[in-house]
């Protein structure tokens, strides 16, 4: 079992959390070549992002959601340098499809 798959649970139809946050993060390492220290800095704002947007969801708050969506984005984008936060933007429906998980 996943790192993901403990803290965001089994499966459900349309992929489980873990699914998603594994296929976000293997995307990112592979297209912007992720260092380890780089890739762990992703999970852990990517934990913090689920947790926190599903206690905004949870609260109904759903300009709290937008700010969480948004400080997500800053945090992955100060982790990356220059050249990997240009693809990052580049491939950025990408990613997004990939949390939503389509």
């Amino acid at each position: 079992m996943s790192l993901f798959s403990k803290f965001l649970g089994g499966n459900k139809s349309g992929g489980s959390g873990a699914d998603k946050a594994s296929a976000f993060i293997l995307a990112l390492k592979n297209d912007l070549g992720l260092d380890s220290q780089q890739q762990a800095g992703v999970e852990a704002a990517l934990r913090s992002f689920f947790e926190d947007r599903k206690a905004a969801k949870q609260a109904r708050d759903k300009a709290k959601v937008q700010a969480e969506k948004r400080e997500f984005q800053d945090e992955i984008m100060s982790i990356l340098n220059p050249e990997q936060q240009q693809k990052f933007r580049d491939k950025f429906q990408v990613y997004r499809e990939l949390l939503k998980g389509k």
